[in-house]
């Protein structure tokens, strides 16, 4: 299509006889279609086409060498005979053709290349060659699959997320407790919030991180962790047809989205919306880390097709005391499509002005006692509080955690009796569970 529309075009050949030869087509993984007409000069591209009930609404633009932009941008309906009459009235006052028949082509094309044109591949005779738990970071990012990451504003999911990108982009484990990554390659930061000069801070402080933290006597420095950046306005699927070619040209592994709301062309509760920027994703042929936040309810923001077309959903909760110059983390797994669902990760993120450092240190949430020992499951937590507490009664473990109900305790209990728990009775009929001695 590019090539053809190089040539300047000396002279117009209307279409005659009503014969519309077959044009030349592009079409987006998105759904957008160009279509163009050599002979004449033509082109019709239909763009942010979206699928609601029986409509096909998108934009129309229609626009030709000869005379330039003809028709639009304007709001269209593959499937109304009554948009598609305003636009010929409005085409045939420009230029000179027959612009009923050009449009009934294009409408068709645009309306099939909607349509699932997804390969049939005989299973029986395909080479299987891949885990099925494939992982670019084992446990936290599956290879050639979107990660949903959603959280509170200013929790450090950035922050997390521009670790994460170093690590892939040097091979470095940088994050305790999230594992080194399984290979490197081109990393893309798509940044919709902040700026160039703010990362490339942050990443300033990372890599002096890293050098405080592996106590070397080599200062890294930013550039030692490739990361490729880049400050967005347009939406991601505007965007597509640039980023899938650089993906592409340079071998990238991940690409990082910061943020989803304002990387969307549309309503966030939207299904459509959804699709459209998954498919866009998929696009890429890489494994992309999304960042998103919570909603007024504490799950993740938007439709539920955002979670259930993800393949990795995690939760990021932080607790931090005024005053202190580090926040704890717990990394939740709420979603994983081709494994079980990962403990709480605890992470201590830790900030020093002073040193210009930014380190991730491991710890344990089954010893916090706030509001990341709730993202624990029920029977983790009666664990951590009879080791500390010894044997107690339903009650007083139900009085104790609080935010649980007395159900949901004596269930976990019984689950584990006589593999962690045990249960006693004193003189006095007083029933206790105790923690069962590992021999």
């Amino acid at each position: 299509v590019n090539s053809v529309k190089r040539y300047k075009q000396t002279k117009v050949r209307a279409f005659t006889d009503g014969v519309i030869p077959r044009p030349l087509c592009k079409v987006a993984p998105t759904g957008d279609v160009e279509i163009v007409w050599s002979d004449n000069g033509i082109t019709i591209t239909f763009s942010n086409v979206r699928k609601t009930f029986e409509r096909l609404s998108c934009q129309l633009v229609v626009s030709s060498h000869q005379a330039g932009d003809l028709l639009g941008p304007v709001a269209f309906d593959l499937m109304s005979m009554s948009r598609r009459k305003e636009a010929i009235a409005a085409l045939n006052n420009t230029q000179h053709e027959d612009w009923a028949a050009i449009l009934d082509v294009a409408c068709r094309i645009a309306r099939d290349a909607q349509e699932d044109t997804t390969e049939f591949v005989d299973i029986n005779k395909s080479k299987f060659n891949k885990s099925a738990t494939d992982w670019l970071v084992d446990g936290f990012l599956p290879k050639g699959q979107p990660t949903v990451l959603f959280a509170d504003g200013g929790t450090g999911k950035s922050m997390l997320a521009i670790a994460t990108a170093m690590s892939v982009g040097s091979m470095l484990p940088i994050i305790e407790g999230i594992k080194e990554p399984s290979d490197t390659g081109a990393v893309l930061y798509l940044d919709w919030e902040t700026d160039e000069a703010e990362i490339m801070q942050r990443m300033n402080f990372i890599a002096n991180g890293v050098t405080q933290s592996r106590g070397s006597a080599e200062q890294w420095v930013r550039e030692d962790f490739p990361v490729t950046y880049v400050r967005c306005t347009a939406s991601l699927v505007a965007l597509q047809p640039k980023i899938a070619k650089w993906t592409e040209a340079n071998s990238c592994r991940l690409v990082v989205i910061d943020s989803l709301i304002p990387a969307l062309d549309g309503d966030a509760n939207d299904s459509e919306t959804a699709r459209k920027f998954m498919n866009t994703l998929r696009s890429f042929n890489c494994s992309a880390l999304v960042l998103s936040h919570t909603s007024k309810e504490g799950k993740l923001f938007g439709s539920t097709f955002w979670s259930n077309l993800a393949r990795n959903v995690w939760e990021l909760k932080k607790e931090q005391d005024l005053g202190q110059n580090y926040s704890d983390l717990a990394l939740i797994h709420k979603k994983s499509n081709n494994s079980s669902l990962s403990k709480p990760i605890g992470i201590r993120m830790k900030f020093d002005k002073q040193q210009e450092t930014v380190t991730f240190d491991k710890f344990n949430v089954a010893d916090t006692t706030g509001t990341l020992a709730a993202s624990l499951s029920v029977k983790s937590r009666v664990i951590q509080l009879l080791k500390s507490e010894g044997a107690l009664t339903v009650k007083e473990i139900v009085q104790q955690l609080g935010s649980v109900t007395e159900s949901s305790v004596g269930m976990a209990l019984n689950r584990g009796r006589g593999t962690e728990f045990i249960l006693t009775t004193d003189a006095a009929g007083v029933k206790r569970w105790g923690l069962l001695l590992k021999q």
